[in-house]
């Protein structure tokens, strides 16, 4: 299962890397188009596309990194007593939910969900904060908005069920 996990990120963040590259490609091209030639001296489009282009380059740059960390990872099985770690599949039930939340730990792609609504989660994340440490039988607290209350913070304590 693990490996599957792994795999599914590492597609995931493959894809996200190749987007990027075809929007720093499409800046690139844009900042020394033609229609990018400054036409007076207040023109700055040039320079917002190179800015673009900039950016465009460190999240390249971001994601070859996290396909490398998330390819690296070494994936382990944990007894109910280990401590939470990268590459731990946790479920926590957390009151008032119909069904347990599932969270892959991983060093990048945090917020991605991937097969089986697993929602990946990094050891520097509040949430992986709270979980990494953590063991079978633990609690934890999961800060979610509500939008309806006036944008405050409404907490929920759950308890992890299982690490695999």
């Amino acid at each position: 299962m693990k490996t599957t996990l792994q795999r599914e990120l590492i597609d995931a963040l493959t894809a996200q890397l190749h987007a990027s590259k075809a929007a720093y490609q499409a800046s690139v091209d844009g900042a020394f188009h033609d229609e990018a030639k400054p036409e007076n001296d207040k023109d700055t489009r040039g320079i917002e596309l190179s800015y673009l282009a900039r950016g465009q380059a460190k999240r390249v740059e971001e994601l070859e990194t996290a396909i490398a960390k998330v390819s690296r990872m070494t994936l382990r099985d944990f007894a109910d007593d280990d401590p939470i770690s990268a590459s731990a599949v946790v479920s926590v039930a957390f009151a008032g939910r119909v069904a347990a939340q599932r969270y892959f730990i991983a060093p990048a792609g945090g917020g991605l969900e991937l097969t089986g609504g697993i929602v990946v989660v990094t050891p520097g994340s509040p949430l992986g904060r709270r979980l990494c440490g953590k063991a079978r039988g633990d609690e934890t607290v999961d800060e979610t908005r509500d939008e309806e209350a006036s944008e405050r913070e409404a907490a929920q304590v759950g308890e992890i069920i299982a690490v695999v």
